[in-house]
């Protein structure tokens, strides 16, 4: 299952930290990048299996970078995190698409089930 590539967008070191760990952990390869625009180039240039989205960046705020990726790859899971609860651009994201939100701080036993459950059911075995 190693073949399945994970996209990690996230501003905080410690949170992307975090979300590699996990991947590595149920045996996913992930790839980080602290800002939307990084994570844009990153899409344009590689297949991901799933995008995890932080909701909450300086450059390129998560609701702008989903409707990116939406506009790039209709098809491509995405998760949303954030630490100000679901807020009017959560909201508008999930009713667009994204999969679901993990709010911050999140249950690590949680992430590892969704992410692993998430790539599973959307991403079939290629």
């Amino acid at each position: 299952m190693a073949n399945r590539n994970i996209l990690i967008v996230d501003d905080n070191d410690d949170v992307r930290q975090l979300f590699c760990d996990i991947v590595e952990m149920i045996g996913f390869a992930p790839r980080s990048v602290a800002s939307g625009v990084a994570a844009l180039q990153q899409l344009k240039a590689n297949n991901f299996d799933l995008v995890i989205l932080d909701m909450h960046m300086p450059d390129l705020n998560g609701l702008d970078t989903f409707k990116a990726i939406r506009q790039f790859d209709a098809t491509v899971p995405v998760i949303l995190t954030t630490g100000f609860g679901m807020d009017k651009n959560v909201r508008e994201a999930l009713s667009m698409g994204a999969l679901l939100c993990l709010e911050k701080p999140f249950n690590v036993s949680r992430a590892i089930k969704t992410i692993r459950e998430v790539v599973e059911k959307e991403s079939p075995k290629k």
